[in-house]
């Protein structure tokens, strides 16, 4: 089991080849173990993501999960096959995950500058529904590949408290405010196709 300190990120991205499932004493598919290039994690998958498993993963593929912390677990919010399936991984895992790996070091080099999205979490705008323009915006994240330069924070108060809830984008510090569920995609779309070229 792994020890997750409050240091960890909110969400993490992970590429490895799909080592064996997890089930439980009763034989119920709970998860599966992905094999990285430094060391193996053991994942749950939610209900609505475990009939995936059987209809595109095979086992020994390449695959990349999208895991957030959840007490001393890693639960995956997302899952895509980079082996398809009916066509195992021939190569040796860590020939397969080392090549994986100087690609992303690669890409890594040319990204545009990480983009920063902080959601105040303090007195009013928490109120108003902070956490759940957070949790959306946290989802959003960690489902779409092309957001991974966003990186999500909660923040103190913003000093817009009768205008909640309120964020702010960086590296512009521009301040949001009266944010809703109903408009967290279209500021995503908007700011981050100009500062990291994605789109939601």
């Amino acid at each position: 089991m792994i020890a997750i300190g409050d240091a960890e990120p909110q969400f993490r991205v992970l590429e490895g080849q799909f080592v064996r499932e997890l089930r439980s004493s009763k034989g119920k598919l709970k998860g599966i173990c992905l094999q990285t290039v430094d060391r193996e994690y053991s994942i749950k998958l939610p209900k609505y993501l475990r009939p995936m498993l059987a209809r595109e993963l095979e086992q020994g593929g390449i695959v990349r999960v999208w895991v957030s912390p959840k007490k001393e677990d890693w639960v995956a919010l997302n899952v895509i096959p980079l082996t398809p399936k009916g066509l195992n991984s021939l190569e040796p895992v860590s020939e397969t995950l080392e090549a994986s790996r100087r690609v992303h070091a690669h890409s890594t080099k040319t990204r545009e500058p990480e983009f920063c999205v902080q959601v105040c979490r303090k007195g009013s705008c928490c109120k108003r529904g902070s956490r759940e323009i957070y949790d959306q915006i946290e989802t959003a994240i960690a489902t779409n590949p092309a957001l991974e330069n966003v990186r999500l924070e909660s923040t103190g108060c913003l000093k817009e408290c009768k205008k909640g809830p309120a964020i702010r984008i960086s590296p512009t510090k521009e301040t949001l405010t009266h944010v809703t569920p109903q408009t967290v995609e279209a500021i995503l779309e908007e700011h981050c196709s100009q500062l990291v070229r994605v789109t939601v």
